[in-house]
């Protein structure tokens, strides 16, 4: 029976343009298109491809460096990236147990009629120093197996070191081409065959490294495979160091007289395929060929690397192109083309190419259920959403290893036995915390168990009935290896998210002072002088001339840190003087400051108000006179009395909307006249709610502009520094109290909310937002984590744009 891959490193980015920046990977998005490719056809472990078509179908092996073969089947290229990995063969004898490089396969007639014979180099454990090579035999014509070993290649007169075997076959004949040293010289040698995996005779050296373009970073020939056209006989073969971006692909050209004599071997004197700095392919090596499916088409499979600095690892990627012939009839192969150009796909394959192949992670004890996320938490969740898709990467410690990310690139880390999604702050333990090791599912060999780097021994499974990091072995209990088992599926993506600006993205001013630990800011214009409140220290008060330059006022803070009023500490135990998120307003002659007491993640709050007739604290009538209580919520309540804001209507009436995470954002009205709640209007209105992300919805802000009121909440996670995912959307309605409506008319109840701000490489979660309405624009004010400045929150302002239909977003840069 095959049995799935049981630890690939399983992705393609292969049709994607693949970005770097900040350590995260992104992807360019786009449609897919029957019958148009992008190269590779995976992005990791892919070295020295064998690729063929055969009945229907494209087979695909390459190197993988272990003790066991795989292989993938499709009748489409494209469908190579998402094709489950298939086990062909395991081998367990230490004389040829490990290091499993540059497979080949063949259909070949042997005893029994035609078979599939599978050439690979293999030796010991913990050495390259015995690497021969091998031969599998098919049990019939399927390229997939069964197969069982047949034997090992080897000219008895000369039994050392030698890899890279490919099969020559002239008139009736098969020879053998194999690379193997001589003195400090990797070359090429043929040898005749009796059958498919017997020599009948000494081998031949037919090439050694003579040119220059041969003798960079080593003297190497290897990899030799021949190519049939017409009458002619090629041998192309990879020349040079393949740690080296000048792995290239050399040629010998038979000249008619005995195959096994080197004079019958004409070298070209030039490379035949080289790296491309303009489309930024290096080292591209270690061929094959194939034919299209109509048969009328050449093409040439080979690996290659994305930079100058690409090792000679399992960070080669598979490409393929198509070739011509030249008018000498010596083959064209062109230069190799740029992971960003579309080519038509083979003649007769329609197939259509993902823009990206994800990695889903299926809980073998919990079968309907995927490692997934929620803001930056790993859970077990529903295979349904993005949440539940990751790329595997090279690991940031270990490029043997895997990091693992989402598709928006935040690494999948463990904090002592803690696992979460977090920003790569590029130190070295993060690299350390994200690397992990794909090893065989501890309960099923077919699956996946992940292993950390820096904890031997620790696997990611279940404790406490959630995902973490926990000590197993073999003899662990089997329920708990079957928690720490888990099954890879991928997914083909033809939409993915877009990758994240710059800094410099959108038109924020630049702000200078006292900008840094600021948390849910409010703003307000008073006497030519901007304020801002914010959650630190008592409600923290910064002020400025001119909206650019913050500096803090004496005093600093509304209330005294260490002393809130009383009231909010007995009726919220456990508060310890923490007042969160400040609203500012002005109406009835005095400026209304709303706040919020509560503890993180409850919903026993309150929300209290302090009056001022100025903000100037140089003025003799500057004193804050704490109100008392506006609203409360208790634990019986569905809603969560936090984040005030006070909208004044087109009459004149106050109105206090509110609301954290439980049911969504609500609305009282307001008294005119004491700022407290109305008896007038009693009634609880509901303005905003959510069912994803444990209904994360807050901090709603309203204005009115023109005939309209439009509501402002921040949805996901903030508090997380650069892991956080707080942003802000909008909706609007011609009803202070709702129903609000996105741009797409969905209502923000049902979920609905247009998005106005987002991340950026530098700055994350920006959300908690007020708006500035300064004669005639508008400015969003709010906070956003600095990553790279170890996610402080930090006050950013920016003017909003209105489009024709009335709709706000940010100010793109031109």
């Amino acid at each position: 029976m095959r049995k799935p891959l049981p630890f690939l490193l399983a992705i393609g980015l292969a049709v994607c343009l693949l970005v770097i920046a900040g350590g995260a990977i992104y992807a360019q998005s786009g449609e897919g298109e029957p019958g148009i490719l992008r190269n590779p056809l995976n992005s990791y472990g892919g070295a020295d491809p064998w690729l063929t078509y055969y009945e229907g179908n494209y087979y695909l092996a390459t190197t993988t460096g272990g003790s066991e073969w795989l292989m993938r089947s499709s009748p489409t290229l494209a469908g190579l990236k998402t094709a489950m990995p298939v086990q062909i063969y395991a081998e367990t004898d230490p004389a040829r147990c490990c290091n499993f490089w540059a497979p080949e396969f063949y259909l070949l007639d042997g005893p029994h009629g035609p078979r599939w014979y599978f050439y690979y180099s293999a030796g010991t454990s913990g050495t390259l120093d015995n690497q021969h090579t091998h031969v599998l035999e098919s049990a019939g014509t399927d390229p997939m197996g069964p197969y069982t070993y047949k034997g090992r290649l080897f000219d008895p007169q000369n039994d050392v070191w030698a890899i890279d075997g490919s099969i020559l076959k002239i008139d009736e004949s098969l020879y053998f081409l194999f690379s193997s040293w001589v003195g400090n010289n990797q070359s090429l040698f043929i040898a005749p065959m009796s059958d498919p995996w017997t020599l009948s005779g000494p081998r031949v050296l037919i090439s050694e490294p003579e040119f220059d373009w041969e003798r960079r970073g080593l003297n190497v020939n290897e990899g030799p495979v021949a190519l049939y056209h017409d009458d002619d006989i090629f041998i192309v073969y990879s020349a040079s160091y393949c740690a080296t971006p000048d792995y290239k692909l050399g040629m010998l050209i038979y000249n008619g007289d005995d195959p096994l004599r080197a004079d019958s071997w004409d070298k070209n004197p030039e490379p035949v395929f080289q790296r491309s700095d303009e489309n930024g392919v290096f080292g591209p090596g270690h061929n094959g060929f194939f034919r299209s499916p109509d048969g009328t088409e050449n093409w040439i499979v080979y690996h290659a690397n994305d930079s100058v600095s690409g090792a000679c690892d399992q960070g080669r990627t598979t490409r393929v192109q198509k070739f011509t012939w030249n008018e000498d009839g010596t083959p064209n192969f062109g230069v190799p083309v740029s992971t960003t150009e579309e080519i038509a796909a083979p003649s007769g394959d329609e197939g259509v190419d993902p823009i990206l192949v994800a990695s889903k992670f299926r809980s073998y004890s919990r079968t309907a259920r995927y490692i997934s996320y929620s803001g930056s938490y790993v859970q077990l969740g529903s295979g349904d959403a993005d949440e539940a898709q990751f790329l595997i990467v090279p690991g940031l410690a270990d490029p043997d290893a895997v990091s693992i990310t989402t598709l928006t690139g935040y690494y999948l880390r463990h904090q002592g036995n803690a696992l979460y999604f977090h920003a790569n702050n590029n130190s070295d333990d993060f690299a350390a915390d994200t690397t992990w090791y794909l090893r065989p599912g501890l309960a099923d060999e077919a699956g996946i168990s992940f292993e950390s780097y820096n904890q031997p021994g620790m696997y990611i499974g279940r404790q406490f009935g959630t995902l973490a990091l926990v000590a197993l072995t073999d003899e662990s209990p089997l329920a708990a290896r079957e928690d720490a088992t888990f099954i890879e599926e991928f997914v083909g993506l033809t939409e993915v998210p877009e990758p994240l600006p710059a800094e410099d993205a959108f038109m924020y001013l630049e702000l200078t002072g006292s900008v840094r630990q600021i948390h849910d800011p409010v703003i307000i214009k008073a006497d030519d002088t901007y304020y801002t409140f914010s959650t630190h220290g008592g409600i923290y008060i910064r002020k400025s001339s001119d909206l650019l330059n913050w500096e803090s006022p004496s005093p600093s803070s509304v209330f005294d840190p260490a002393d809130a009023p009383a009231w909010t500490r007995e009726m919220v135990p456990g508060s310890n003087n923490d007042i969160w998120a400040p609203d500012i307003s002005y109406f009835n002659d005095k400026f209304h400051l709303y706040y919020s007491v509560s503890t993180f993640g409850s919903n026993r709050s309150v929300i209290g108000l302090a009056t001022n007739v100025t903000l100037n604290a140089e003025s003799e009538d500057y004193e804050w006179v704490d109100e008392g209580l506006v609203i409360e919520s208790v634990r019986s309540n569905n809603y969560n009395a936090i984040d005030p804001n006070v909208i004044i209507d087109a009459d004149g009436v106050p109105w206090l909307s509110f609301g954290s995470f439980w049911s969504g954002i609500k609305m009282r009205r307001l008294d005119y006249e004491t700022g407290k709640l109305s008896e007038e209007d009693e009634t609880l209105y509901s303005l905003a709610r959510r069912t994803e992300n444990s209904g994360a919805v807050e901090a709603p802000f309203i204005i009115r502009k023109g005939d309209f009121y439009y509501l402002f909440v921040s949805f996901d996670f903030c508090c997380r520094g650069a892991d956080s995912t707080y942003h802000v959307r909008v909706g609007r309605s011609a009803v202070v109290t709702g129903p609000y409506v996105d741009r797409d008319g969905v209502d923000l109840m049902d979920g609905g909310g247009t998005q106005v701000t987002f991340p950026t490489l530098r700055w994350r979660g920006p959300g908690h937002n007020a708006i500035l309405q300064d004669g005639d624009v508008e400015y969003i004010v709010h906070h956003a984590y600095d990553a790279d400045n170890g996610g402080v929150e930090t006050l950013r302002i920016a003017p909003l744009m209105w489009d024709e239909d009335g709709w706000p977003s940010l100010t793109p840069l031109e």
